[in-house]
């Protein structure tokens, strides 16, 4: 199996200068959120915050992705989500770095998504192989340590040793803290900025 590690930081919405469309969804993502911790108040740093799905479902979007496209967008992908859920939980004054993933999936379901992502205006560029696929998600920093976050399937990131469709084979920390203890993925500790194997790739 021949694939080729993204080079790409993560995913970055971005907002048009002077655009008051892109000002007025911004800040009406952040009170949004206001109101649902009212709502979901609980003593994790992530409670209430897969509210985005109400208005978003997970599909292909071209980018690059401006604030005033999302008032429009139904269907965004997994960068989309990661960096919405990081821009809520940094207001929430919660510190979360970036986790970009290459994950094991099947061969049916990359060429099921092979051919959406090329019936749209997205790119499938993010499907390595036929099983192994680019993906996004946050760690999140709480007080008993580091936690995996994955906010397009609104649950935490968990491994499970199995080799299972979604499982993990390399992962990079985004940007990281070169000066403090790495998280760990199942014991493997992922260097700030940097791609690290965390499991065989199934070959």
């Amino acid at each position: 199996m021949t694939y080729t590690l993204p080079a790409q930081p993560p995913s970055t919405i971005a907002e048009h200068t002077g655009c008051e469309d892109c000002a007025t969804f911004h800040d009406w993502l952040l009170a949004r959120d206001r109101a649902e911790r009212e709502l979901h108040r609980g003593p994790g740093p992530t409670e209430g915050i897969s509210w985005p799905h109400r208005y978003f479902r997970w599909g292909p979007i071209a980018w690059p992705v401006h604030w005033c496209d999302l008032a429009e967008a139904r269907d965004v992908d997994c960068g989309v989500f990661a960096d919405l859920t990081w821009h809520l939980l940094r207001e929430r004054g919660v510190r979360a770095d970036r986790l970009q993933i290459c994950e094991r999936a099947a061969a049916q379901e990359t060429a099921l998504w092979r051919e959406t992502w090329l019936d749209s205006t997205g790119s499938a560029a993010w499907i390595l192989s036929d099983v192994l696929v680019y993906h996004e998600a946050l760690v999140v920093h709480r007080d008993g340590g580091p936690a995996f976050f994955d906010p397009t399937e609104r649950r935490p990131t968990l491994p499970s040793g199995l080799g299972l469709s979604g499982e993990p084979v390399w992962m990079r920390v985004w940007p990281g803290d070169p000066d403090g203890a790495p998280p760990r993925w199942n014991g493997t500790a992922l260097a700030p900025a940097d791609w690290t194997r965390v499991a065989g790739d199934g070959r």
